[in-house]
């Protein structure tokens, strides 16, 4: 049963529960012996997950600063190039390092982290003597970079931002500079020799009075471009000095079995720094409770003035444990050191800790489940529990584990309660089988929210039935949408094989190749809310809260992020379709699904986790051997344009980043495009993918063989050599007598590294005037207008004159949202007032310079938005009498782009009142949004600064091969869906209102 909704990480798990159980640190380490050292590995820190970095939690006595706002933690192999504070180290491995990446993200910044030490040895310390290991887990392609250590010294310190700017004595030699430099990003064994440095020195010539403190400094500035990732490890801080040593009392914890009866002693050591002086040290000595408590766990004892004679060092402390056989969580308490004379207490209270060596009897899982928000058995207890196999994912490359269900016939009536549970066996040293039955016996945990049984050694789980018992379920039935509170109703139901009564139609597969996972929704596909309706906080939120009962997350079999390029090259493959042995070009259903397509009777395991990335937890089905999913195909390709009538045709095409210019270089921020020849290349990493670009959007172009065309996210190049490589192409294949021509100069145009541009069918339009582009400062991506007649003999619309718009406003992106353009949560995403503007400044544009130039008032309008039908920005242009025509004659579903599993369309052709009743037709062409996108111009190598995620798998050598290599297809050429549209028939048209 849940107990929350957290990040679904085992080893941070472990980390946070130990944070909950250890006793209170002091505020500082302190340093009480001179000549001892004190050391940290780091190895408490999380090996997967997000944490928060608590100062003086995380690790006692260190301390973390950042000049941006987060306190994250960050568990990473050095595959991240995010900004952050860091755990580095082996995937799931616990050795660990602590390190950082900085960024000039809001949230990051430079980051500060150290340590606080505080003189108790009673001498002065004159020296530290400091050795640590550095680490380089990221190798950024950038040139070496370093971490400054430094250090100050005061009375006391508490770990703020300005203690650790302030000033202080810089120690070159414990600097940390990046053994690995420049070649290409790329994550680093931190842990090898040739990505380390041993740092060591002396602070000499130090004066620390005994009680005052020295801060230990590191600092990792946001190093301009790419910044490598390094850490530190294997920390050693000796204090040096002469005089007297002050005595310091100490106590360790202590465990011990319970014991099924009678009593037996749990002793605790007391221990001196150094030999008792002259007279003893004496200190009193007392048990207070925990989670144990006396009289019925253990007898409580408090003693006063217990002695430590002259010379000894040490004293025990015995307490009394009853024991008992009561199937229990292990149980503690603790002893506290108090009034000391002859000596101060450097570490005053332990822990004494009750170890249940007891197992309950053989138990229902329903009874391990309960009916409530967790289970009702303490966490740590031993059970047994037998049941069925109902999904096998053993193994470290899946789940490592298993789930088991109670037969129909040992299920009780509390429909509350769940009949399922998740096994967790590591290494699992007993290999199971669906269908088997099996008796497991292991300690009973809540994993963030899960409730599972750890059963990890040999014999803890064994079969007692090794046939095939599935026939003795039934899968629980689910009809959508859920009713009441979601969590609480997959609650009961949690770790059970389900099975959906209503049809489910994929909407959602962007996630496909990073974790495996696809959306389904019950009832069709679901559109954007601000498609349909004004935005408005109260119906967003409604609108979200309903999606949440239609919602299915159907999964993979692991929870590895980009899990199938893990896997050797040739035997690579996306696990949805399971018919042929996963995703693939090939044919529809069984090879490949898109959009629309729908699922019956959905069956799996309810399996509540998070999908391979922090923040990801939700239910979902992960399906099983016995009942793959089955794609039936209900939304087929269409290989031709649509028909849209008319005897002139415009089309609106966004080209997904066509740059000819190559993503060389390892940002993602800059690089040598964009008019400044400062911006990130956005497009084809290699030759390879911009070959297969430019024939795809070619195809494409050709296909819609439209008579003007406005392009949306071209390279905004200094020259035309763009635009010339693509119509080159285009011409190649469809010129004929009438090749595409560019409207207006190729130079470069606004100030974003993508641009808009026109081209057009020579000899059947005519431009009339030049190119206009408004570079009011409201647009990085600045309109571009043309003003066109008709001047092909023969044709219909002979002699008529209109003007095409390209527009490509802002995008819903958050970065750097603020005030006005911050997300409302009105549905319409961040930047609505920019793009708002946008679109009161285009009017303006339009009636001030673009008609009186045409002189003509048709006005056609083309492009991305980046807003949906019922958006201010749409709803603006309406108010001046622009109409929508794909919302007005497209039809109720009408869309070109899928977001969030959210259908709705953000590319538009928009007619001015004189235009609109001249219109045939519309339709976007759907080669686009309904397709993976793993289906794009991507090849199957990860370039330099290439995203995981853009490399496709290499499925050449599996049986039937798998690729996503379409070779003269127009399919996912970008994603979002061209659209067409047909003006000038013969006559006036009565059509959806227009005349």
């Amino acid at each position: 049963m849940k107990s929350g909704r957290h990040p679904h990480t085992r080893a941070f798990a472990i980390c946070s529960l130990l944070a909950f159980t250890a006793l209170p640190a002091s505020a500082q380490v302190a340093l009480t012996t001179l000549g001892t050292a004190y050391t940290q590995n780091f190895d408490t820190l999380p090996a997967s997950g997000t944490a928060v970095w608590a100062n003086n939690t995380t690790l006692p006595g260190w301390y973390h600063a950042r000049t941006g706002s987060g306190s994250n933690l960050v568990a990473d192999t050095g595959a991240n190039n995010a900004g952050n504070l860091y755990s580095y180290g082996a995937s799931g491995n616990a050795d660990r390092a602590l390190g950082s990446v900085g960024s000039g993200n809001a949230a990051v910044g430079s980051l500060f982290w150290g340590l606080r030490l505080k003189n108790t040895t009673g001498s002065t310390i004159t020296a530290l003597a400091i050795t640590y290991t550095g680490e380089q887990w990221r190798n950024s392609a950038a040139t070496a970079q370093s971490i400054a250590f430094s250090y100050a010294i005061a009375p006391s310190f508490s770990g703020t931002l300005a203690e650790f700017q302030s000033t202080g004595t810089a120690v070159a030699a414990l600097d940390v500079t990046s053994p690995v430099t420049g070649g290409s990003a790329a994550a680093l064994n931190g842990n090898l020799a040739a990505n380390q440095q041993t740092r060591s020195a002396t602070l000499s010539g130090i004066s620390l009075p005994n009680g005052s403190e020295i801060l230990l400094r590191w600092s990792d500035p946001d190093h301009g471009g790419a910044d490598h990732g390094l850490a530190i490890d294997s920390l050693s801080v000796t204090p040096q000095g002469s005089g007297p040593q002050q005595t310091t009392l100490s106590i360790a914890d202590a465990s011990r079995d319970e014991g099924n009866s009678g009593t037996s002693t749990l002793t605790f050591t007391i221990s001196l720094s150094q030999p008792a002086p002259t007279g003893g040290v004496t200190f009193d000595i007392a048990t207070s409770d925990g989670s144990a408590t006396a009289p019925s766990d253990y007898v409580a004892n408090a003693l006063t003035a217990q002695t430590i004679a002259a010379g000894a060092t040490s004293k025990t402390f015995d307490v009394v444990i009853n024991g008992d056989t009561s199937g229990e969580p292990d149980e503690n308490f603790r002893v506290t050191l108090s009034n000391p004379l002859n000596a101060v207490i450097a570490d005053g209270e332990a822990t004494g800790t009750i170890v249940n060596d007891d197992a309950l009897p053989l138990a229902k899982i329903h009874d391990v489940q309960g009916n409530g928000a967790t289970t009702p058995i303490g966490a740590g207890t031993s059970v047994t529990v037998e049941g069925i196999v109902t999904g096998s994912y053993q193994g470290s490359s899946k789940l490592s584990g298993f789930f088991v269900q109670e037969e129909d016939a040992d299920a009780d009536a509390d429909p509350l309660t769940s009949e399922g549970l998740f096994v967790y066996c590591a290494a699992c040293p007993t290999a199971v089988s669906e269908g088997q039955r099996v008796r497991v016996t292991g300690l009973v945990s809540e994993f963030f929210g899960l409730t599972e049984i750890t059963a990890s050694t040999a014999g803890a789980v064994a079969i007692t039935d090794a046939g095939n018992r599935l026939g003795d379920i039934t899968p629980a039935a689910i009809a959508l949408p859920v009713a009441g509170d979601v969590d609480a109703f997959y609650e009961a139901r949690e770790g059970m094989l389900v099975r959906f009564s209503d049809a489910l139609f994929v909407s959602e597969y962007f996630e496909l190749a990073r974790y495996g996972q696809i959306e389904l929704y019950q009832g069709g596909r679901p559109r954007q809310f601000t498609e349909d309706n004004a935005p408005g906080v109260a119906g967003y939120t409604a609108h979200l809260a309903a999606l949440a009962r239609r919602r299915v997350t159907l999964d993979d079999e692991n929870n590895v992020e980009n899990w199938p390029l893990t896997l050797a090259d040739g035997a690579q493959y996306l696990f949805h379709p399971q018919a042929n042995g996963g995703f693939s070009a090939g044919t529809h259903g069984s090879d490949f699904f898109r959009g629309g397509d729908r699922i019956d009777n959905l069956t799996g395991v309810l399996h509540w986790s998070f999908a391979g990335f922090t923040g990801t937890d939700a239910w979902r089905i992960r399906p099983t051997q016995a009942t793959p999913a089955v794609f039936t195909p209900v939304n087929p390709r269409s290989a031709t344009a649509p028909d849209v009538g008319g005897a002139i045709t415009a089309a609106s095409v966004n080209v997904l980043n066509y740059f000819t210019t190559l993503d060389t270089t390892s940002s993602n921020s800059s690089g040598p495009c964009g008019p400044s020849s400062s911006q990130d290349c956005r497009g084809a990493d290699n030759s390879n993918e911009l070959d297969r670009q430019r024939e795809r959007t070619s195809i494409v172009l050709c296909g819609l063989d439209a008579d003007v065309v406005g392009l949306v996210e071209l390279e905004n190049a200094t020259t035309s050599a763009t635009i010339d490589n693509l119509l080159g192409a285009v011409n190649a294949r469809c010129g004929g007598a009438h090749p595409y021509v560019v409207a207006g100069t190729g130079a470069a145009l606004g100030t974003d590294a993508i641009r808009n541009q026109l081209i057009y069918r020579s000899g059947v339009l005519s431009p009339v005037g030049g190119t206009l582009v408004d570079n009011d400062t409201i647009h990085n991506r600045p309109p571009l207008a043309q003003t066109f007649d008709v001047v092909e003999t023969g044709n219909p619309a002979f002699g008529q004159r209109f003007t095409a718009i390209v527009n490509h406003f802002k995008s819903k992106s958050c970065s750097s949202a603020s005030g006005a353009n911050a997300d409302s949560g009105d549905g319409q995403g961040c930047y609505a007032s920019r793009r708002t503007q946008q679109a009161s400044r285009l009017l303006t544009w339009i009636d001030t310079t673009v008609v009186p130039a045409a002189n003509d008032p048709d006005i056609l309008l083309l492009g991305d938005y980046n807003a949906y039908a019922k958006e201010t920005p749409i709803t603006t242009l309406a108010s001046a009498g622009y109409v929508d025509l794909l919302s007005a004659l497209g039809g109720p579903d009408a869309y070109s782009y899928l977001f969030d599993g959210q259908l709705g369309h953000l590319d538009y052709a928009l007619a001015s009142a004189s235009l609109a009743p001249q219109v045939v037709g519309i339709a976007p062409w759907h080669i686009n949004a309904d397709e993976l996108p793993q289906l794009d111009y991507n090849d199957d190598v990860r370039d330099t600064g290439e995203a995981a995620y853009e490399e496709e798998p290499n499925g050449s050598t599996l049986n039937p091969p798998r690729t996503l290599v379409m070779a003269a297809s127009p399919y996912r050429a970008s994603d979002h869906d061209p659209v067409l549209v047909g003006l000038f028939d013969d006559g006036v048209i009565f059509r959806d209102g227009f005349e």
